[in-house]
């Protein structure tokens, strides 16, 4: 099995005086080579998931 090196920026916000991490989401649709456009399917991941705006994305 080899692993893959992603190259995704990954960028440090500091939320509610706690450091997070994020990534650019379109960014992570390239890398994943998701068979949808990509609003489609940040949508889904945003619904699924219970993602809540200026918390989990921006």
């Amino acid at each position: 099995m080899t692993k893959d090196i992603i190259n995704i920026n990954v960028v440090q916000k500091t939320i509610n005086k706690e450091k997070k991490r994020f990534v650019n989401a379109r960014e992570l649709h390239k890398w994943l080579k998701v068979g949808k456009f990509f609003a489609n399917w940040i949508k889904d991941r945003i619904e699924k998931y219970d993602f809540v705006e200026s918390i989990d994305y921006f």
